[in-house]
């Protein structure tokens, strides 16, 4: 599969890049775990790789009542 590029490549590693992709597009991790038929979640997040930057970006991105946003001029 990879001969071209002089990489070894599994099928196995074709999937986990599908569900990094998928993770990576902000596809809940419930929607990632059916689409590679998966039974239990758990197996899913084991393909989630992201950086802990990206918790942190998806918290910052909450919208909290008691925080005021800064008016645009």
């Amino acid at each position: 599969m990879g001969e071209i590029a002089g990489v070894k490549v599994r099928p196995h590693d074709l999937r986990r890049s599908y569900a990094t992709d998928l993770f990576d597009l902000g596809i809940d991790a419930m929607v990632v775990s059916r689409m590679l038929g998966h039974a239990n979640i758990q197996t899913s997040m084991r393909y989630d790789r992201r950086p802990e930057d990206t918790k942190k970006e998806a918290a910052d991105r909450l919208p909290f009542a008691f925080v005021e946003k800064e008016e645009e001029e």
